[in-house]
């Protein structure tokens, strides 16, 4: 997979990690200024300078809703001082992070909102196999999401990540994106999830989602989480060309022990609820 999707993914998903070029450039396996001339190339950005107005670009979402002062504000974007990051804002949105307090709306300013890590191209998977399941129920936390405001999601695992709390009546310590709850305009919902025998007392902001059961075709894969885009539209195909069709149910990923969050490798499951096409036996 592309060096800069693998980066674009890692800096989203660590953006309050202390990063450097020596740091992503370890993480995408290339030298430095491999990665340095590759990422500009790509992106018309230098690496860095994605990652400090990225920083920015949430220092904005922070202020505009009043989350805080603004030095505690400044030292979450990474500067040192009150000074350097008044600065810094100023020359990117120039008004100064008081004037986005009093303002309140960020929707007049340009920010840089997260660039497509995903891979486009579907992958050709192998066939999956069948599990029938009873009905499921997961705790999580769930956001609302649409094709264009999908590169948030590594932000909402990183939060759920760095939470962990301890969950009552967990099945495990696999954890799951769900996605469910489409609408017409084909935007969903996206929970971080942990499976669970039955509800019981969660933290504040966790949500309760119980499904019915379902036979669901699971799909593995060995690659990068950023390939996961490409992995669920070689689900779709694959689908599309069989005797099964996708139920009226949600779409699991699952992440194993062997899943390293940090580095996005370990690989991943995809959990499709389906049923036989007209004409085939349900339980075939």
């Amino acid at each position: 997979m592309s060096i800069v999707q693998k980066t674009l993914w890692y800096i989203e998903s660590h953006l309050d990690d202390d990063l450097s070029l020596g740091v992503l450039a370890a993480e995408a396996g290339v030298s430095a200024s491999h990665l340095a001339r590759t990422f500009a190339k790509a992106t018309d950005l230098p690496v860095m300078r994605y990652v400090w107005r990225r920083r920015l670009a949430r220092a904005v979402q922070a202020l505009s809703c009043g989350q805080g002062a603004i030095l505690n504000v400044a030292l979450d974007a990474g500067y040192a001082s009150h000074e350097a990051f008044s600065r810094a804002f100023r020359a990117e949105f120039g008004l100064s992070p008081a004037m986005m307090q009093a303002l309140g709306d960020p929707a007049t300013l340009s920010v840089l909102q997260p660039k497509d890590f995903f891979m486009d191209a579907p992958v050709t998977l192998d066939p999956p196999r069948l599990v029938p399941c009873g009905p499921r129920t997961f705790v999580g936390l769930n956001a609302h999401y649409t094709h264009q405001t999908k590169q948030g999601i590594p932000q909402q695992w990183e939060r759920f990540n760095m939470a962990d709390p301890e969950i009552e009546n967990s099945l495990g310590r696999a954890a799951y994106g769900v996605i469910h709850a489409f609408t017409d305009d084909g935007a969903w919902d996206y929970a971080c999830a942990y499976e669970v025998s039955r509800p019981g007392a969660y933290p504040d902001g966790y949500q309760v989602m119980t499904f019915p059961a379902r036979t669901y075709a699971v799909f593995s894969s060995g690659d990068h989480i950023a390939s996961i885009s490409a992995v669920i539209d070689g689900v779709f195909s694959w689908i599309a060309g069989s005797e099964w069709m996708f139920d009226d149910g949600p779409t699991l990923e699952r992440y194993g022990p062997e899943f390293d969050p940090v580095t996005g490798k370990g690989g991943f499951e995809i959990w499709a609820a389906v049923l036989p096409r007209q004409g085939q036996d349900r339980h075939a």
